[in-house]
């Protein structure tokens, strides 16, 4: 008994420190003189319970993580055969370039949800070098296509908080992948990389991506 006498003092102090200003009491039973008729059961009150928020401040934390984006344009070693002025596979080797797709996870670490929209630029047919690689998108592109990422889920006692997250995919492709090889042998030849024990490398597109706090 002293324990539950404890408890309810605890209690009250409590109330009595969250809420400074109490509302006046309400009769829920009998008039203002009272009533000799004991209650019964079948009259009685509902009470409120309100959840009233603080001033709490919304933090914004976004992450990107990607994989694949490097494309291997001549899978076999090549050379330049001077009386068919052409680059040739070297005998023994077999291997074509092929289609890469890179993978891009957008995180949202924040408590708010957020939008997201990308654009794929092809910077090889901004310079006018037609490499023969298309790219092709998972997801619609451009600023009025925006896709949303939703808040992240709070800790809520023993079980953690975690990050939430959306992916879109862009595949690097060709209707020719002997053609581009060619292409780039002869480029590479024109623009080949400053230390020979590296091998050269051109950025081929670039994949813009743009954050918003709402839907439009």
């Amino acid at each position: 008994m002293k324990k539950l006498l404890i408890l309810a003092l605890a209690l009250t102090l409590t109330l009595a420190l969250s809420v400074s200003v109490f509302a006046a009491p309400t009769r829920v039973y009998g008039d203002a003189e009272g009533t000799s008729t004991a209650p019964s059961g079948s009259t009685g009150t509902n009470l409120s319970i309100t959840a009233q928020a603080s001033d709490t401040e919304s933090r914004y934390a976004i992450e990107v993580e990607y994989s694949a984006l490097t494309v291997n344009v001549q899978a076999s070693k090549m050379y330049w055969d001077v009386n068919a002025l052409e680059y040739k596979v070297l005998d023994g080797e077999s291997a074509t370039p092929s289609d890469v797709t890179a993978s891009i996870t957008v995180i949202n670490r924040s408590d708010k949800s957020i939008w997201y929209s990308f654009v794929v630029t092809d910077l090889m047919l901004e310079g006018n070098n037609n490499d023969g690689i298309t790219f092709n998108a998972s997801k619609d592109q451009g600023d009025t296509n925006r896709h949303e990422v939703g808040r992240a889920k709070a800790k809520a006692g023993a079980v953690a908080g975690s990050v939430t997250t959306d992916t879109f995919t862009v595949t690097s492709t060709s209707t020719d992948w002997k053609a581009v090889a060619n292409f780039y042998a002869s480029y590479f030849a024109e623009n080949p990389s400053p230390d020979p024990l590296v091998p050269a490398t051109k950025d081929i597109a670039t994949i813009t991506i743009s954050f918003w706090g709402s839907a439009s």
